[in-house]
């Protein structure tokens, strides 16, 4: 029997952005949750498990100030078109503070 040891799991699944994927295409199987992994590394005796988590996607004012002091780099990215999106909700017969109307007026000037 092999010794104790911790295992390294990398979040989703193989292929996951192939339409042709051995697995389910672009839909996410069981396999790419982590209790499937954490499972499965608990039915080899792993002691631990150390997760590796996505990449994180952030809009450049969020990260502007660590960018310029080289705390934060951006990486090259080859693999398809990532896109954020924003969306504020409001209710529509609700007044709106001076402030919230502030606030609105430069998150669409930011975001454009």
């Amino acid at each position: 029997m092999a010794s104790p040891s911790f295992v390294l799991v990398l979040r989703h699944e193989p292929q996951e952005y192939d339409d042709k994927s051995v697995f389910a295409g672009k839909m996410y199987t069981q396999h790419a949750q982590f209790f499937s992994k954490a499972s499965n590394a608990k039915a080899h005796d792993a002691l631990g498990v150390i997760l590796i988590n996505d990449i994180a996607c952030l809009p450049a004012i969020v990260a502007r100030q660590e960018l310029a002091a080289g705390t934060l780099a951006v990486l090259p990215w080859k693999g398809p078109e990532l896109a954020m999106k924003t969306l504020v909700v409001w209710h529509s017969d609700k007044w709106l503070s001076p402030a919230m109307e502030s606030f609105l007026s430069l998150l669409r000037a930011s975001l454009r």
